[in-house]
């Protein structure tokens, strides 16, 4: 016997034991053995014979119920390609039917595949532009973070190196231009200085009118002497007081710092935390949360 023939004995031998472990239903040595097989055959380019179609055909039945649509197409190409040598070599036998209804079937099939192959594709290549979108936008809000704590953190420092270097300042203007007397003025001055010192200011229910109530003078008198000695309107003058006490009272006290928000603005003179939070930030150029996280590293 031929090299030639021993060796398509071989592949005959591990062809009919592949399809009769199938027939027994042992799938898993079935397919371990075929496919043995159809690496010999392209291995050793082994002739084609009709009766060796068997084995593309099993192939493809295997692969029916997977999803790897590249194999199914590669031995449909198979089937499809012998089916023509077995239509050239025995055009006698049953030719309507591989003409009309075979060869009609699996080129239909491989079509239906290959659609599928080329839908899966495409889902995959979206879900990847997805996913790079979706990578950016992170990356991008990632990078707005950092730089958004980067200026926190130096606002935080020029906020520390001013209270070390000049406690408190406050603004005075040394002109006299509201046409109220010195005498007034400094009578005003010295209340408000009561005022600040007893941090009457960390009350809710303050405003100009019921200040000056407090003070004895006139609201448009104090509102022009806060504009003129301390540099800022009223509201600015009360969020600026309360403010500074509350950096200072968290910066000393640990157990204030373990409040609320909510309970902090309470405390310093606000109905909520939102609006404490906003005048934190106009005043020091960050939130407290922030304020405290440094805090709490020192």
């Amino acid at each position: 016997m031929g090299l030639s023939n021993k060796k398509g004995a071989y592949f005959d031998a591990l062809m009919f034991k592949g399809l009769s472990l199938n027939n027994l239903g042992l799938i898993d040595d079935s397919e371990n053995v075929l496919n043995e097989a159809y690496s010999f055959y392209v291995r050793e380019n082994i002739k084609f014979y009709p009766y060796r179609q068997k084995l593309f055909l099993q192939l493809y039945e295997n692969e029916k119920n997977k999803i790897n649509y590249e194999k199914q197409i590669k031995y449909l190409n198979l089937i499809i390609k012998t089916d023509s040598v077995i239509k050239k070599n025995a055009s006698y036998f049953n030719s309507f039917f591989k003409e009309n209804i075979e060869r009609p079937r699996f080129v239909a099939e491989k079509q239906r595949l290959e659609l599928k192959l080329k839908t899966a594709a495409a889902k995959s290549k979206h879900i990847l532009v997805i996913i790079i979108g979706l990578a950016s936008v992170l990356c991008i809000l990632l990078l707005v973070y950092i730089l958004k704590q980067t200026t926190y953190k130096k606002r935080y420092l020029e906020l520390t190196e001013r209270m070390n270097v000049e406690p408190g300042v406050i603004v005075l203007s040394k002109k006299n231009g509201i046409n109220i007397s010195q005498e007034v003025i400094a009578d005003i001055l010295e209340r408000l200085e009561r005022f600040e010192s007893t941090n009457k200011y960390l009350q809710q229910q303050i405003s100009l009118h019921s200040l000056a109530k407090q003070l004895k003078t006139n609201p448009n008198y104090l509102s022009r002497v806060i504009n003129l000695k301390r540099g800022k309107n009223f509201s600015q003058y009360l969020n600026d007081l309360r403010i500074d006490y509350a950096i200072e009272a968290l910066r000393i006290n640990t157990t204030f710092r373990k409040y609320s928000i909510k309970a902090i603005a309470a405390e310093c003179g606000y109905k909520n935390a939102t609006s404490f939070s906003r005048a934190f930030y106009r005043h020091t150029g960050f939130y407290p949360s922030f304020y405290l996280k440094q805090l709490e590293k020192e």
